[in-house]
């Protein structure tokens, strides 16, 4: 197993539980989660469980370029859904973050959406606390970097 396969599960179970403090009780456990799927490396938003009804309602991408997160084009999605894809995300090579509701309760995901990832993240911390480490995937490669926390820069 490559070290970035290891380390994006680890990053999305820290943001699913960190996404209890955007309003959802401590004991709210997802049954959705934002999954990376085929060579290309393309996004959805996958339910596992019983029914609830899923709204998302917003999807940024980051900018390496500007260094700044922005709303991506994306069509608010609202539907019931027990296990199975709730939304295709954008095709785009790039880092997202994904904002939806479960039965009115807030979540949030960061991912990396292409065919190359990091082998590894080893930066020390941020010189600022509104700053993460993560991964940036680019078309041809990928690279380790610290972004604007998408959680403070990519309000809902």
């Amino acid at each position: 197993m490559r070290a970035a396969d290891a380390f994006f599960p680890r990053l999305l179970a820290s943001l699913l539980a960190a996404s209890t403090a955007l309003g959802a009780a401590a004991s709210s456990v997802p049954h959705g989660k934002v999954l990376r799927h085929g060579p290309a490396g393309t996004l959805h938003l996958f339910a596992e469980g019983t029914p609830v009804k899923f709204e998302v309602d917003g999807v940024c991408r980051y900018d390496l370029r500007l260094n700044l997160w922005s709303r991506e084009e994306f069509a608010s999605t609202v539907k019931t859904v027990g296990t199975g894809v709730v939304a295709e995300l954008p095709a785009r090579v790039g880092l997202y973050w994904v904002q939806w509701s479960e039965d009115g309760r807030p979540f949030a995901s960061l991912r990396a959406s292409g065919p190359v990832l990091c082998n590894d993240i080893n930066l020390p911390p941020p010189s600022r606390p509104d700053m993460i480490a993560t991964c940036i995937p680019l078309p041809q490669r990928a690279l380790a970097g610290y972004v604007p926390d998408p959680s403070i820069h990519c309000a809902r």
